[in-house]
């Protein structure tokens, strides 16, 4: 509350300016790409640190990019029921979705030790990502297996959904050997 009135806009949107900005830049890029195009945010909830506290900025910049993020999904699912009934090309559609991990990071050692992790939470998270990008094509009629969930938001509250979404997106990084770093765990 002792804050300017004048500073506040730049303070409260700072975050969500800087992805739409990003996201401004390389839709188009990936839009025409060769192949399904995929674009994910990956969010948390805020309570991810020890302590689970952030500032009321971090708050509100936080709200703001699930806020983007639900429009650009939105549109995304707008764009694909209209390719749908116009029968056009679906591989301009950018298929946008959010990976909202609920899961506490940076845990301290004796919460490590108490409650370990198979693989660091980085690592999964790494994976995750880079099954959604290989399974980003949003026609319906593959033979691939690929999805068709355009403009969904991801929940992993839990190790339990973590491990469902890794299930269901496919664990990358053990089919192609990449290396983690071990971060998070």
């Amino acid at each position: 509350l002792t804050m300017k009135m004048e500073d506040f806009p730049l303070a409260a949107s700072h975050l969500a300016s800087l992805h739409l900005s990003a996201a401004q830049e390389l839709f188009p890029r990936i839009q025409f790409s060769d192949g399904p195009s995929s674009y994910t945010f990956v969010t948390g909830d805020g309570g991810g640190h020890p302590g689970g506290k952030r500032s009321p900025f971090q708050e509100i910049n936080a709200h703001h990019v699930w806020g983007l993020s639900a429009a650009l999904r939105g549109e995304a699912q707008h764009q694909a029921e209209h390719q749908k009934s116009t029968n056009t090309d679906p591989s301009k559609i950018v298929n946008c979705r959010e990976l909202r991990i609920k899961l506490d990071v940076n845990r301290p050692i004796n919460e490590r030790e108490i409650q370990p992790r198979d693989r660091p939470l980085s690592e999964d998270i790494g994976a995750l990502c880079a099954g959604l990008v290989s399974k980003a094509n949003i026609d319906g009629n593959n033979k691939n297996g690929t999805t068709t969930d355009i403009g969904v938001l991801l929940e992993a509250s839990d190790n339990q959904s973590l491990e469902s979404l890794l299930e269901k997106y496919g664990k990358q990084s053990e089919r192609t050997g990449a290396e983690v770093k071990n971060i998070g765990r």
